[in-house]
């Protein structure tokens, strides 16, 4: 005998929520030109021994030299040192680029950021709390927006530009974390969450109206040293505010990479 199907408002409205959820990507947050990147070490097909991106990554162990922006700006990491590429790393179900804290660090176009308007930040890690003074992402310091893990215990947001040095710190995460960070520009308001922790501070606003030159370090604050000693899980980075359902949908995409649930 056939089981009825209930087709109640709430019923449908569970079901759509469901099925929309099920859709979304972090690709959705890049449309109408917005611009930033999107890195996911899951996604292997991504994922080259070398810089030119002709030798694919496919077992753990392997060197990753390029790592394609999946955001479709073209913004893709790489590292042109054979001896300076994080390596990737898989146990069978979770993936992630493993950095070795002593000279390992992917180069990013400086167009990953967007300057001129907000910006917002979400990372997958796991610290090396052994590390001193190591930058998750950094480069030159007017190009701006930095975040650092300072002597293995407080994690730094640091936006520098103009001449403006914001800090707002935290205490690191020794597990498994998902750190988000976002600076309004009209208002030069901070803030850091770890999982669904927050601390948040007001700055004055920068007036840069141009990106400075410069370059950008996934895993370093700088070609010769203070190196990240970690993992890094994924990474997405939106130059444009993020409404609270897309926060809240970048954190659940970002802590599925851990294999946890917030």
């Amino acid at each position: 005998m056939p089981v009825p199907v209930n087709l109640s408002a709430s019923d449908i409205t569970a079901t759509s929520v469901r099925l929309n959820w099920a859709r979304w990507t972090p690709l959705q947050l890049f449309l109408a030109g917005v611009q930033g990147v999107w890195f996911d070490p899951s996604d292997v097909s991504t994922l080259f021994q070398d810089a030119a991106g002709t030798i694919p990554v496919t077992a753990d162990g392997d060197p990753a030299g390029r790592m394609l922006d999946q955001s479709g700006n073209g913004n893709h990491a790489i590292q042109t040192v054979s001896g300076s590429r994080p390596v990737y790393r898989t146990d069978g179900v979770l993936h992630w680029l493993q950095f070795d804290g002593a000279d390992d660090f992917l180069n990013v176009p400086n167009a990953a950021y967007n300057l001129t308007g907000d910006l917002n930040m979400g990372f997958a890690v796991q610290a090396d709390r052994r590390s001193t003074s190591t930058y998750l992402i950094g480069g030159r310091t007017d190009m701006g927006h930095l975040l650092i893990f300072t002597n293995g215990a407080r994690l730094r947001y640091i936006p520098v530009t103009a001449n403006i040095n914001q800090v707002l710190s935290t205490a690191v995460p020794s597990t498994d974390s998902i750190i988000s960070t976002s600076w309004t520009r009209a208002t030069g308001e901070m803030e850091i969450q770890i999982d669904n922790s927050t601390a948040t501070a007001s700055k004055p606003a920068n007036d840069v109206s141009a990106p400075p030159s410069g370059f950008t370090l996934l895993g370093a604050g700088n070609p010769n040293g203070q190196n990240w000693a970690g993992k890094i899980q994924g990474v997405i980075i939106r130059g444009a505010a993020n409404s609270q359902e897309e926060a809240t949908s970048i954190k659940t995409f970002l802590v599925a990479a851990q294999g946890r649930i917030l």
